[in-house]
C-alpha cells in the first residue's frame, strides 16, 4: 500500500484494528504476529471504540495497545523491538485477536512446527526487514511504481452483492480503495526533487565512524535544480516525495540520525511521535555501513567532503570487486649501516597490492577510500595494527631484537603475519612459524577443589595443548589470552594457534552443564556445581579431553597387554589395559564397562579412561570368561571364542598350550566333503556330502553344532547318512555300540521312521512313543540291551516325561530336530535335553533364532555346555543393544558351529515361489459382530493412564483373551458361537471358490490355520461341496498314512493342517498351492508352512496366499511384526510372559 498511518473509521471495515495497523508493520513481523495469534498467546483483551489493550506472551509478558487514533506508530508495546523499530509482532497479534473477538472468530490451533525462536538476521535481511516495515522494498526496475503487495486474508471483506450488479460492485471498490496519488502525477512529483548524500571524511576520521549528511534540491521552472538544503532524515523517511532507492536509503539512515528525540514518551509511556530538532546527519553503524555506502555510491549522488577536497567536487564510485585485505609483513633491511627488521602493512586483493598509506581512509566497518573510489575492506581482525601503521608508518626494530618483536606480536594477539627473509638467515631462536595441526591439538580440563567462600561450586580451567615430538614437546595455552602464536617447547620457533578449535572447545565446555564465571570467578573459564562434576567429567571424556577433577587425574590412551596360559581343560587370560606404569586388570575393566562407566580406578588412585573400542566389545569377554583373580578363565570348548576375541589385538602372548591350539586352528583349511556309505540307499548332493565332512570336523574337536539349512534341503537325510556311517563303525568305538537319540515334534516321528526305512533300511529303529514304549524299548539303561537299537526316535513331550529314564542311557549322538523347541532355556523340554548323555550333540533348525539373541544361549548350552557363559550374563549381553562390533565378533566366534545353506545357493533348479497377501473385507453382519467385541474390550481394558504406561499385571490375561477373541471374529463367527457354523464369512467366501477352481484344474492345495475350530468349519463346507480332503492336527494318529494318501492319491487334492502340528517337518511336494488362513506372529513359522511344498523334490511353481481380514487386529499384527516382535508373539498366543512390556499405547493400537 502507498499510504502511511492513514486513520480508518470502524465503519470502513470489519477488520478495523488489523486494517489500521497493517501499513505500519513489516511483513516479517506480521507473519510472526500471526503465529502468536494462532498459538493463542494473546490474553486479557479490553476493546473500546478506538483502541484495544492486551497482553502478548513471548519471551516475557508484554503489555500492548493498538490505538486507531495514533497515525504514526499505531499504538505501543513495551518489548525491545518496539523500542528499536516501532510497531511489532506483538501489536499485530493483538490486532488480529481483537478483530477475531469482534467477529466472534474461533482462534485456530497452533501451526505444527511453530516456535518462538527467531533466527539471526544477516545484514541484507535486516535491511529488507526495515524496508518492508514501510512497504518500501522496490526492485531496480520499478523504483517509481506503486507498491501493489497483496497479503491475502487481511483485505476488506467484500459485501454480499449480486455478481451481475456491476455498478454496485464498482461503488464498493471506489469506497474501499485507498487515496493514492495517480502514477503519472507521482512520477512528476518524484522528478521534482533530487537527493544528494555527502560523505564527510574529516568528521568520520575524528569520530572513528562513517558520517553522512543528506541534502535535497528542488527543480526550478527552467528545469535546473536549485540551492541545496538540509534534508531532515526523520521526516524524509515518512515522506512519499522520493523514489524507491532513495526511500530505502533514507529509511536506513533515519534510525541513526545524530539528533535523538528529546521527549519520546508521554506520561502514559507511549511514544507520542514528537521529537526535538531533527537532523540531516547520520553516523553509520558497523553492521550497515558498507551496504549503505555501496547503495549511496550506486546512485551517483554520493559526494566527498573535507580534508582539502573542494566541496561537492568529487562524486564517489563503488568498487564492485572483492574486498581488499590487510596483510602484516616482517621484512629485513638496513637503516644506514644498521641491520633492522621492518614490520609493515599493505593491502592485497588477488594479485593486486596497494600500500597502506595509499588509502585516504580505512574503516573497521568494512570499507576504505582510495582516490575517488570506495571499496570493501577486511582488516583480518587486526584493526589496531591498521590504525597504527596507517598513521605512523612501518615499525622499525634492530635486527638483534627480532625475537623480542615476535614475542610481542604474540602478546598483542596478532599472529597472521608473513616473513620475507630473502637471503638473510633467520635470527637465533626464531626458525619460523609452524601451522598447528588441529588433529594434534588436545584439550585439557581441570576441575579444581572447592574454594572456601563457595559451598557447592568448583572452578573449571581449560588449556589447549599444542606440539609434540617434532616441536620439542607440548605447550599448553589459555584459549582466551588472544595470542595468535605460541612458542615451541624447544624454543626454536612458534606455532600458529587454531583459534576455531579453541573457541569450539570453550563452547563445548559451556554446553557440558557448566556455568559461565562471575564475580571473582573470572580467573577461570567456567564453574560447575559439586553434584554435576561426574556428569561433566563423563562428557569431557566422551569428547576425548584429558581431565583432572579435584586433584584426581583421568588417564587416557590405555594399551591392551596380556598373556594366555593353559591347563588340562581351561585357558586363563591374564590381561589388562596399561596406563603408563599402572595396569587395570581385565575383570575390573569388565565390571566398570558393565556398569556403564567410562573409567576404571588404577593402583595409584588415578582413573584410566576406557578406550572406545573396549566399551563397544567388552560384552563377549564378560559372558564367555569367568573372573578368577585378575584373570578370566575359559573352558577348553571356548577356545574358539577366545581366539576370535583376541584376533587382531596386539600385545597378547600365549604359553605353549594355547599357542599350539591357535596353530592347529590356523592350519585348518576348511571342511572337506565326504561320500555317503555304500549301504546308504540314496545319492547325496554335493552340499549334503559337505555336511558329512562338517559332522566329522565337530566330532574331532569334541564339539556340538547346528545344521541350519534352509527348509526343504534334506536335513533329515543328511543325518541318516551320518547314522548309517556310525552304524558301520560303532563296534570300534571306545565304549562300544550305542544308539542315537532323535527328539522331534510329534508330527515328525513318523517321518523319521519312514525316511530311515527308505534310505537306511539296516538301521534298527525304535519309535519311542505311545503307552507301550517302555515294553517295546526294553531296559535301555543296560548298554547291551540299548545296543539292540541304532536309532531311537521320540517326542519332546515324551522326553520331558521320561527325562530321568533317558538320562541314564549312554547315547552315541543326541539330535534335536526343530531345535527351536528348546529356545526357552527355562522350559522343561530344554532342561530335559541338557540332561541327555551322548558322545556328540547335534541340533537341526532352519530358524535357530526366531525372536531374539537370547534364544541362542539355550541352544548352545545343549550343544556345548558353558560355551556362552552363564545364562544371566548372556541375557544381559543380548538385551543391551549390542554394537555391530560385538555381533561381528560373536558371529566370527560361533561360525564353526553353524552350517547353513539356502535353497537359492544350492538348488538353482528349484521352481519359483510366489507369495501374496489377500485382503478380505468383512460383511456387514460380520463387521458388526467384530466392532461389538472390540468396543467391549476397549471399554474393559483401556481405562485411564498414559499411552506409555505398562498395563497392570492383572489385566494381561484379559488382554490375551481380548486378542484371541478378535482374531477368532476375523476368521468366522462360529469360532465365537458354534451355533453360527452355517453362516458365511469373508475368508470362506474368498477361499472356497478358489479351492473349487484349483481342484477342477487338478492342483493340490495345503490350507493352514492356527484354529482347529476354523478348520472344522472348513471341513464341513468341503464335505458339502463334495471335495475330498485330508486333515491333520495335534491329535491326529497315523499321520504317515495321511501324508502318503495326499502325496499319492490323485483324488485327494486338499490337505487341511493345523500350523502348530504340521507347519514343519512334513514333505508335501505334491502340493503347488498354499493358503494360510490367519497370520502367525513370526514370519519364519509361516515360511516353514509354505516350504512343506516348496522344497527339494518340487517340480512345479508354488503359489502361497495369506488371507488377512481388513481393518482388524490381523492387520495390526502384520504391523507389529516389524517393530514389536514380543508383543506380536503375545498377540498370537505364545504365552503371557512376553506381555511384560505391553503398554496402553500398544493395546490402543491393537484395538483401534
Amino acid at each position: 500500500m502507498g499510504y502511511l498511518g492513514r486513520p480508518l473509521s470502524p465503519s470502513r471495515t470489519t477488520k478495523r484494528f488489523s486494517h489500521h495497523l497493517r501499513p505500519l508493520v513489516d511483513a516479517a513481523s506480521r507473519k510472526r504476529g500471526e503465529e502468536y495469534f494462532e498459538s493463542d498467546l494473546v490474553s486479557e483483551l479490553e476493546i473500546d471504540e478506538t483502541s484495544v489493550a492486551a497482553y502478548a506472551h513471548g519471551t516475557w509478558r508484554y503489555e500492548v495497545e493498538v490505538d486507531l487514533g495514533d497515525k504514526l506508530y499505531g499504538g505501543q508495546c513495551d518489548c525491545p523491538a518496539f523500542e528499536d523499530r516501532g510497531p511489532c509482532k506483538h501489536m499485530w497479534a493483538v490486532a488480529l485477536a481483537a478483530d477475531a473477538e469482534e467477529l466472534d472468530f474461533k482462534v485456530p490451533k497452533a501451526r505444527a512446527g511453530t516456535t518462538g525462536a527467531g533466527r539471526k538476521e544477516s545484514q541484507m535481511e535486516e535491511l529488507e526487514r526495515i524496508l518492508r516495515k514501510y512497504d518500501l522494498l522496490y526492485s531496480d526496475d520499478d523504483e517509481n511504481e506503486d507498491d501493489d503487495e497483496d497479503e491475502g486474508g487481511n483485505e476488506p471483506r467484500p459485501p454480499v452483492v449480486d455478481p451481475n450488479d456491476w455498478e454496485g460492485r464498482l461503488t464498493w471498490i471506489r469506497r474501499e480503495a485507498p487515496p493514492e496519488v495517480p502514477g503519472v502525477w507521482r512520477r512528476a512529483l518524484l522528478e521534482a526533487k533530487r537527493v544528494e548524500y555527502v560523505f564527510d571524511l574529516a568528521q568520520s576520521k575524528r569520530e572513528g565512524v562513517p558520517v553522512v549528511q543528506a541534502y535535497v534540491r528542488t527543480r526550478k521552472k527552467n528545469g535546473e535544480f536549485g540551492v541545496r538544503s538540509e534534508l531532515k532524515l526523520a521526516s524524509a523517511a515518512r515522506s512519499e516525495d522520493f523514489g524507491g532507492k532513495d526511500r530505502q536509503i533514507l529509511m536506513l539512515l533515519a534510525p541513526h540520525a545524530t539528533e535523538v528525540p528529546s521527549g519520546p514518551r508521554g506520561g502514559d509511556g507511549r511514544f507520542d511521535g514528537h521529537t526535538g530538532k531533527e537532523s540531516h546527519e547520520a553516523t553509520l553503524p558497523p553492521h550497515l555501513a558498507t551496504e549503505l555506502m555501496a547503495r549511496m555510491s550506486r546512485t551517483g549522488r554520493l559526494l566527498l567532503s573535507g580534508e582539502g577536497v573542494p566541496r561537492d567536487a568529487v562524486a564517489l564510485l563503488w568498487d564492485e570487486g572483492e574486498p581488499w585485505a590487510f596483510r602484516l609483513k616482517l621484512e629485513p633491511g638496513k637503516v644506514g649501516r644498521k641491520h633492522v627488521v621492518t614490520l609493515a602493512g599493505d593491502l592485497v586483493r588477488g594479485e593486486e597490492t596497494m600500500a597502506l598509506q595509499a588509502a585516504h581512509g580505512l574503516f573497521g566497518a568494512g570499507f576504505l577510500l582510495y582516490g575517488s573510489t570506495l571499496a570493501r575492506f577486511d582488516a583480518k581482525g587486526a584493526m589496531q595494527w591498521v590504525v597504527d601503521l596507517w598513521r605512523n608508518g612501518p615499525l622499525v626494530v634492530p635486527k638483534k631484537e627480532e625475537a623480542r618483536l615476535v614475542e610481542n606480536l604474540v602478546v598483542t594477539g596478532f599472529g597472521a603475519w608473513e616473513r620475507e627473509d630473502d637471503e638473510a638467515e633467520p635470527p637465533e631462536g626464531l626458525d619460523g612459524v609452524d601451522q598447528a595441526d588441529p588433529r594434534g591439538a588436545r584439550v585439557a580440563l581441570e576441575i579444581g577443589t572447592k574454594p572456601e567462600h563457595y559451598r557447592d561450586m568448583l572452578p573449571c580451567t581449560l588449556r589447549i595443548v599444542y606440539g609434540g615430538p617434532t616441536t620439542g614437546g607440548h605447550v599448553a595455552v589459555d584459549p582466551i589470552d588472544g595470542a595468535g602464536l605460541v612458542a615451541r617447547a624447544d624454543g626454536k620457533g612458534w606455532i600458529r594457534r587454531d583459534q576455531d578449535f579453541e573457541v569450539a572447545a570453550l563452547s563445548t565446555l559451556h554446553r557440558m552443564g557448566t556455568m559461565a564465571p562471575s564475580g571473582t570467578w573470572v580467573a577461570w573459564h567456567a564453574q560447575v556445581r559439586l553434584q554435576d562434576v561426574p556428569k561433566v567429567v563423563e562428557k569431557a571424556l566422551v569428547a576425548g579431553w584429558e581431565v583432572r577433577a579435584e586433584g584426581v587425574l583421568y588417564r587416557t590412551g590405555g594399551v591392551f597387554q596380556g598373556s594366555v596360559s593353559s591347563g588340562v581343560d581351561w585357558f586363563d587370560l591374564n590381561a589388562g589395559l596399561g596406563y603408563g606404569q599402572e595396569v587395570a586388570p581385565l575383570p575390573a575393566i569388565l565390571e566398570a564397562a558393565r556398569k556403564g562407566r567410562r573409567y576404571v580406578r588404577l593402583g595409584d588412585g588415578s582413573f584410566g579412561v576406557l578406550p572406545e573400542n573396549w566399551l563397544k566389545s567388552w560384552g563377549l569377554l564378560e559372558l564367555a570368561g569367568k573372573a578368577k583373580g585378575d584373570s578370566l578363565r575359559f573352558q577348553s570348548n571356548q577356545g574358539w571364542i577366545l581366539d576370535a576375541l583376541l584376533t587382531g589385538r596386539e600385545g597378547v602372548s600365549g604359553d605353549a598350550g594355547f599357542t599350539g591350539y591357535r596353530e592347529r586352528l590356523d592350519r585348518f583349511e576348511g571342511v572337506e566333503p565326504e561320500d555317503e556309505p555304500a549301504s546308504f540307499r540314496g545319492e547325496l548332493r554335493p552340499y549334503q556330502r559337505l555336511a558329512l565332512g562338517w559332522f566329522r570336523f565337530l566330532r574331532d574337536l569334541g564339539l556340538g553344532g547346528c545344521l541350519a539349512d534352509d527348509m526343504g534341503l534334506g536335513k533329515t537325510v543328511q543325518v541318516l547318512a551320518l547314522l548309517e556311517e556310525r552304524r558301520l563303525g560303532q563296534a570300534e568305538l571306545e565304549g562300544g555300540a550305542r544308539p542315537t537319540l532323535v527328539v522331534a515334534p510329534n508330527s515328525l516321528v513318523f517321518n523319521w521312521v519312514a525316511e530311515a526305512a527308505r534310505f537306511s533300511p539296516e538301521l534298527r529303529v525304535l519309535d519311542y512313543t505311545g503307552m507301550d514304549r517302555l515294553s517295546r524299548a526294553g531296559d535301555l539303561e543296560d548298554p547291551a540291551e540299548a545296543a539292540r537299537w541304532d536309532l531311537i526316535v521320540t517326542t519332546y513331550g515324551t522326553l520331558r516325561r521320561d527325562a530321568v529314564k533317558l538320562e541314564a542311557v549312554a547315547f552315541d549322538y543326541v539330535v534335536l530336530d526343530e531345535a527351536t523347541a528348546i529356545k526357552n532355556a527355562s522350559s522343561q523340554a530344554a532342561k530335559a535335553a541338557r540332561l541327555m548323555r551322548g558322545r556328540h550333540r547335534l541340533a537341526l533348525s532352519g530358524t535357530p533364532i526366531e525372536n531374539h539373541l537370547g534364544e541362542l544361549w539355550s541352544l548352545f548350552e545343549f550343544l556345548n555346555p558353558g560355551m556362552l557363559g552363564a545364562s544371566t550374563a548372556f541375557q544381559r549381553f543380548a538385551k543391551a543393544g549390542r554394537s555391530p562390533e560385538d555381533l561381528e565378533a560373536l558371529s566370527r566366534a560361533l561360525a564353526p558351529f553353524f552350517l547353513r545353506r539356502t535353497k537359492g545357493e544350492v538348488l538353482k533348479d528349484l521352481p519359483e515361489k510366489t507369495e501374496q497377501v489377500v485382503m478380505c473385507e468383512l460383511g456387514k453382519a460380520e463387521r458388526k459382530r467384530y466392532d461389538e467385541v472390540r468396543a467391549h474390550f476397549r471399554a474393559e481394558l483401556l481405562g485411564g493412564g498414559g499411552a506409555a504406561e505398562p498395563l497392570p499385571g492383572e489385566k494381561k490375561i484379559q488382554v490375551l483373551e481380548a486378542l484371541l477373541r478378535l482374531r477368532q471374529c476375523a476368521c468366522h463367527p462360529a469360532l465365537m458361537d458354534e451355533s453360527l457354523i452355517g453362516e458365511s464369512s469373508a475368508k470362506l467366501d474368498e477361499l472356497l471358490p478358489r479351492l473349487q477352481e484349483l481342484a477342477e484344474e487338478g492342483h493340490k492345495v495345503l490350507v493352514f490355520s492356527q484354529f482347529t475350530s476354523f478348520l472344522k468349519v472348513l471341513r464341513a463346507r468341503l464335505d458339502a461341496l463334495g471335495l475330498t480332503h485330508e486333515y491333520l492336527d495335534g491329535s491326529t494318529r497315523k499321520r504317515g498314512e495321511k501324508v502318503e494318501r495326499f502325496q499319492t492319491d490323485d483324488a485327494c487334492q486338499l490337505f487341511l493342517i493345523s500350523i502348530k502340528a504340521g507347519g514343519h517337518g512334513l514333505n508335501l511336494t505334491a502340493a503347488d498351492y498354499v493358503f494360510i488362513m490367519d497370520p502367525w506372529w513370526n514370519p519364519a513359522v509361516e515360511a516353514q508352512a509354505v516350504d512343506r511344498a516348496h522344497r527339494m523334490g518340487q517340480v512345479k511353481p508354488v503359489f502361497a496366499y495369506r488371507l488377512i481380514a481388513k481393518d482388524t487386529v490381523e492387520e495390526k499384527v502384520l504391523e507389529l511384526q516389524k517393530d514389536k516382535r514380543e508383543l506380536a508373539a503375545a498377540v498370537i498366543g505364545e504365552g503371557a510372559g512376553v506381555l511384560r512390556d505391553l503398554t496402553r499405547g500398544d493395546l490402543e493400537r491393537l484395538l483401534s
